[in-house]
């Protein structure tokens, strides 16, 4: 069970179960929950989706491609996802903070740099005195290696920060 050829062969399963049309909805479930670092997991929980859509489960459905248009712009999937909101007439949500953060903070790890400054263009004007999400839109711009810029940004911060916390800042 711990085989890649196992996780390949439930893969292949899946695929073929969808291309057939029948509904997975149960193995998917589990596949995604066993296999979350799966490479085409993407795929695997629009599929989720859409059979969720299908099967009367439209809250949870919707759920799921929102957060797949949301939180992976960089893929092909999220393309996918917001066409899929589109034909059914809906949008995505309003987001709280922590999703916020973890869209710019996924961005930035992923090395997405144009679209994680843009996330946290949009998520800052939100949240004006989160620190934590100034000190990801610094660490974007050091990552970058625009280090005068990550510089600034960081002194921008340290001036609103006040003893204790600004040393451990510094």
């Amino acid at each position: 069970r711990r085989s890649p050829y196992y996780h390949e062969a439930r893969a292949l399963y899946i695929r073929t179960g969808l291309k057939l049309g029948q509904n997975m909805s149960k193995t998917l479930e589990d596949f995604i929950r066993t296999y979350p670092d799966y490479p085409g997991i993407l795929d695997f929980k629009l599929a989720l989706a859409e059979a969720d859509w299908k099967n009367g489960k439209q809250d949870k459905a919707l759920e799921i491609v929102q957060d797949l248009a949301y939180l992976y712009p960089w893929s092909p999937i999220s393309q996918k996802a917001e066409q899929w909101l589109k034909d059914k007439g809906q949008t995505n949500r309003p987001r709280s903070f922590d999703e916020d953060f973890a869209r710019v903070d996924a961005l930035r790890r992923a090395r997405f740099w144009d679209a994680a400054e843009s996330a946290a263009l949009e998520a800052l004007p939100k949240y004006p005195e989160s620190y934590q999400l100034m000190v990801q839109h610094a660490r974007i711009a050091y990552e970058r290696s625009h280090h005068e810029e990550a510089a600034h940004r960081f002194e921008k911060i340290l001036e609103k920060l006040n003893g204790e916390t600004k040393d451990k800042l510094r």
